[in-house]
């Protein structure tokens, strides 16, 4: 089935008029000054990745669990067991008695929270402080070619040593957590020991399998992974490169107005790729991750990302981001003549570099710099890209005959013709559908990368044609892409807040269970199941923390590949232009220079968005933390105090609950406001994209339903993992009865 020309039915001044405003939706879509929306849209599109409410909610469950662990030391029954040491002794525990060590793990605890306390507030400061040097980048790229020289060297430094700095903190939390858990996870495993059967043997082994999973160093495998992924975003630079080189040496002439679409093109393949970068470095849809996602109660861990589509690496999601423009060209040749045929004219353009070569140029670049892997997504583009150089050998075979006396364009209505539409039909329908996967990946944003230089605004407008056709088709389809992409994550995130009524109840069931305990009557059994709950809080905050370990050294590496891809070899660019080197030929003003400053910029806006992220994430623990959990912990010190004296212990410990439940409720307001500012962000987005599309025609019917199942791709992926997600917590904690 072929699809019509958008302008089709429309007159020649109203061409002339929408595509003005197209021309106008571009410039608006990638000014310099909507970064600030291209960051947040990064951020949203990423934040729903990561259940970052179980971090911040777990703070009432640990301090509930800290009073339990006092009650139980403070039992008769935690001062007649004597815990038999394994062959070659303890490895963590100070003691054979069971009472000192349950506040052993109290007192651990608390200095967990602590380190974690202050180590947050330094991350919520670096990152922020990460705005002023990414503000100075931009102003370096911003200003003249001695400026970059003078700075950006300087500027990226600092962003590499604050990523490692905050690195590090996040890695001392790290090492806390995963002490204590070590601590707990001993004493546990030692109490089956002496007290339990051969089934609640055979259990603590298999919790202890999950711990020492947890606690495994998995340094080497991330090394690995660090650099085959650095390795394959230096390809996609290259490719980058070359690609616009390849345009700016065959840019069909009278074509400059739509020369920016193929500029924003290679502009998002950047962010594809680096994006593609951290979500290997951070464990994105990895089977790996999965297999370390579950946890000592047997479930799905938080560590667990809402996970990426099938095949959600394949090359051909970024590549497709390169090289949609001259598939784009070619539909506009196909369907956009005068007459409902091929614009024969336009095919050729008024130089020897006509636009079908250029066509030709590109698909062949496209072709050689792709490796495929076989699955369906490189299936898909391989497939379009063949079809597409076989479409433009068909149409270049007619073309060359153009000059021949008594040549006669093929007839509109002709079989050939419309062959020739319905597969160029079916051709960017793919594209479309594949383009629109990438946009809507989390991190990507589906927003186009703001442009530092938006090339020459100048020029006649066409009031018809193939040059019209792809100045309206593009403009209606990147804003369809777009807007998928946007509504995709704002249904995603509105859905992913369900989760966290999901973790509230869970807590509330176990810390109601947890306050029924009486220190008269706590049998061995109860502290047993103490101590496995905390073990499975303990891994659950530990895998949360690792997280942001990883994030971390996946910015330090963003950086460090920013650095010695982009700013390095720019710099000993710029040497030659101050010199008075040439720039070259460019695309509508847009030179290579302008290339790699915007590569730059690009990265720079990629890595402001994360630091965002974790702006907000440390800010908002630093503000629970401040409120909530550090004077429960100090309520908790209080309740380690009166271990003796029954009667001052329950009050005490009744004074506990009390604050941990207001602690929960308090908690949840707090991330509700925070989930529900993001979604009016996300709202206003969506109202500024939706209202943008009214002042272009659509794209036709069969393009923006190749566009909905892209998008739906990623959707789907993300959809059904959070209505599986079950919290951590909903291991419940199951208590013998004392009876």
């Amino acid at each position: 089935m072929s699809d019509t020309a958008i302008t089709a039915n429309l007159s020649p001044s109203e061409i002339q008029k929408a595509v003005v405003e197209a021309s106008n939706v571009r410039i608006r879509a990638t000014a310099t000054d909507t970064s600030a929306k291209f960051v947040a849209s990064i951020k949203g599109s990423a934040m729903f990745q990561n259940n970052w409410d179980e971090l911040l909610s777990a703070a009432p469950m640990s301090i509930s669990l800290l009073g339990s662990c006092l009650i139980a030391a403070s039992s008769s029954t935690s001062t007649t067991v004597t815990l038999t040491p394994p062959r070659g002794g303890f490895q963590f525990l100070s003691y054979k008695q069971l009472r000192p060590n349950m506040i052993q793990i109290v007192d651990t605890g608390r200095e967990c929270f602590r380190i974690a306390d202050s180590n947050m507030d330094f991350i919520a400061q670096a990152s922020n402080k990460m705005y002023d040097t990414l503000d100075d980048v931009v102003n370096d790229l911003s200003g003249t070619p001695q400026d970059a020289k003078d700075g950006l060297d300087i500027h990226m430094d600092i962003l590499k040593k604050g990523a490692l700095e905050c690195k590090e903190k996040a890695v001392n939390i790290d090492t806390a957590f995963g002490d204590w858990l070590k601590y707990v996870n001993e004493l546990h495993q030692v109490s089956e020991e002496t007290m339990g059967d051969n089934d609640s043997k055979k259990a603590a082994n298999d919790i202890n399998l999950k711990v020492q999973d947890i606690l495994l160093d998995k340094t080497s495998i991330a090394e690995q992974t660090s650099k085959k992924a650095v390795e394959s975003l230096g390809e996609n630079l290259k490719v980058t490169r070359e690609a616009f080189k390849k345009a700016s040496d065959n840019y069909p002439s009278g074509w400059d107005l739509v020369g920016m679409d193929l500029v924003s093109g290679l502009g998002n393949c950047v962010i594809s790729a680096a994006n593609g970068v951290v979500q290997k470095l951070t464990g994105g849809g990895s089977q790996q991750q999965q297999q370390n996602g579950k946890k000592a109660g047997g479930n799905q861990s938080s560590n667990q990302k809402a996970p990426l589509p099938k095949y959600w690496d394949d090359p051909a999601y970024t590549q497709i981001l390169a090289f949609s423009d001259p598939i784009s060209t070619l539909r506009a040749i196909v369907v956009g003549g005068a007459d409902g045929g091929v614009d024969w004219e336009g095919a050729t353009g008024k130089s020897a570099s006509g636009t079908l070569v250029f066509v030709k140029t590109m698909l062949a670049t496209a072709k050689s710099s792709f490796t495929s892997t076989g699955n369906p997504p490189s299936v898909d583009y391989q497939t379009l890209l063949d079809d597409s150089l076989a479409l433009v050998t068909a149409l270049m075979a007619v073309t060359d005959k153009k000059t021949a006396v008594g040549w006669k364009a093929p007839d509109p209505k002709s079989d050939q013709v419309k062959q020739w539409q319905a597969k160029v039909t079916e051709i960017y329908s793919k594209a479309s559908a594949l383009s629109a996967t990438a946009k809507t990946m989390p991190g990507v944003g589906g927003n186009p990368a703001p442009l530092l230089n938006q090339g020459n605004q100048s020029g006649n407008m066409p009031s018809g044609g193939s040059l019209a056709e792809k100045a309206l088709s593009s403009a209606a389809t990147n804003l369809k892409e777009t807007q998928a992409a946007m509504v995709s994550t704002q249904d995603t995130y509105l859905k992913s807040t369900e989760n966290l009524a999901k973790i509230q109840a869970s807590l509330a069931d176990i810390k109601g269970q947890l306050e029924k305990l009486k220190a008269d009557s706590i049998t061995l059994e109860q502290i047993r199941a103490i101590l496995i709950k905390c073990i499975d809080v303990i891994c659950d905050l530990k895998v949360q923390i690792g997280k942001l370990v990883q994030f971390f050294d996946a910015l330090a590496t963003m950086v460090t590949f920013a650095t010695d891809y982009h700013v390095t070899p720019f710099l000993v660019y710029l040497d030659k232009i101050i010199a008075g080197l040439p720039q070259g030929p460019g695309i509508n003003g847009f030179t290579f220079t302008d290339l790699q400053r915007q590569n730059i910029f690009s990265m720079t806006l990629f890595i402001r968005g994360y630091y965002s992220i974790f702006n907000s994430i440390a800010l908002m623990y630093g503000k629970i933390s401040k409120q909530w959990i550090m004077p429960g912990m100090a309520k908790v010190l209080e309740l380690s105090k009166q271990t003796d004296d029954q009667d001052k212990l329950e009050k005490k410990r009744r004074d506990l609950n009390a604050f941990t439940t207001n602690a929960q409720q308090a908690i949840h307001t707090e991330v509700t406001l925070a989930q529900q500012k993001m979604l009016a962000g996300m709202e206003q987005r969506v109202k500024a994209i939706a209202n943008e599309t009214k002042l272009l025609p659509p794209p036709p019917p069969a393009i923006t339903k190749a566009i909905e199942q892209g998008s739906n791709v990623v959707a789907d992926a993300a959809q059904k993992s959070i209505e599986a997600y079950k919290p951590s917590s909903a291991s419940q904690l199951k208590l013998p009865r004392d009876d």
